[in-house]
């Protein structure tokens, strides 16, 4: 995922790049943490803003970050929050060590138990969505995930009959975050060869480019758009349409990503998402 960031970061030209680095700049706080749409200081936006961080080679007070991050223990039960917590602290090891030593700790360090877990996506443990963090979350404490082609099996109840998956089991519809999600755990667990539902991804493709959260949603998203490009290119798939302009149509003067073409302000998600898409079709 970083060797794509950086992608889509070189895809960039000079003042671009600039701007985009004076966006990200300006939603870093006093505590090297990064605010949410609201202007708050949020662990899960700090997760983006980090990766971000470590691909454009900004200065951060990593101290002052990892102070920050021991003060958000009481949302450490909710799924979402635990794996942003992980990546936290994960890309501050990176940012202060470096990419060699990182890689070493990580083959190296000690076997940890997964937390209690109180919150999940949808209020369900099994979903795709739920699934995929877990996993990822399982492989960042080093705990053994061959063993768990049962993760895989379990998913078919929220496979749809013409293709994809949904967040919600038996649902009769769709939507790209579950059938990317489904499609990573697949990969990771069995290896990314091409199957039906990288076909369904593949096709639900519009022709601006984008991609929709679900079939009902008014307008395509950077963020669905995002993840199944990047789901994609880890199935070795070229996109239907060339992705481009939708691309630079969510890209504002203040160097910062929108969600959709309706939306007049970015924030520091959206913008790891644009740099993820150019990344994606980068590799075609």
């Amino acid at each position: 995922m970083i060797e794509t960031l950086q992608q889509g970061k070189n895809r960039l030209c000079s003042d671009a790049q600039k701007r985009t680095v004076s966006f990200i700049q300006s939603q870093m706080t006093e505590n090297d943490a990064f605010i949410d749409k609201n202007g708050n200081e949020d662990l899960y936006y700090t997760s983006f803003g980090l990766m971000l961080a470590y691909v454009f080679k900004l200065h951060t007070n990593i101290t002052s970050t990892e102070r920050w991050l021991n003060q958000q223990n009481e949302k450490e039960s909710d799924l979402v929050y635990l794996s942003a917590s992980m990546r936290c602290r994960m890309l501050c090891k990176l940012l202060t060590k470096g990419k060699l030593y990182f890689t070493l700790s990580q083959l190296f360090h000690k076997k940890q138990k997964l937390p209690d877990i109180t919150a999940y996506p949808h209020g369900d443990n099994c979903s795709p969505y739920a699934q995929f963090l877990l996993l990822s979350l399982q492989e960042a404490l080093g705990i053994d995930t061959a063993k768990h082609h049962d993760l895989w099996k379990s998913l078919s109840l929220y496979r749809v009959n013409s293709g994809g998956y949904s967040n919600v089991k038996e649902h009769k519809t769709a939507s790209t975050n579950a059938t990317v999600a489904a499609l990573a755990v697949q990969g990771q667990l069995c290896g990314y060869e091409i199957n039906s539902d990288v076909d369904y991804l593949y096709s639900s493709q519009d022709e601006s480019g984008g991609f929709y959260a679900n079939p009902s949603a008014p307008l395509p998203d950077l963020l669905s758009t995002a993840t199944a490009l990047f789901m994609l290119q880890c199935y070795g798939v070229t996109p239907r349409f060339h992705a481009d302009d939708f691309i630079d149509a969510h890209w504002m003067p203040s160097g910062g990503f929108c969600a959709t073409l309706l939306d007049e302000h970015c924030d520091i998600e959206y913008t790891f998402y644009g740099l993820l898409a150019l990344g994606s079709i980068g590799h075609f």
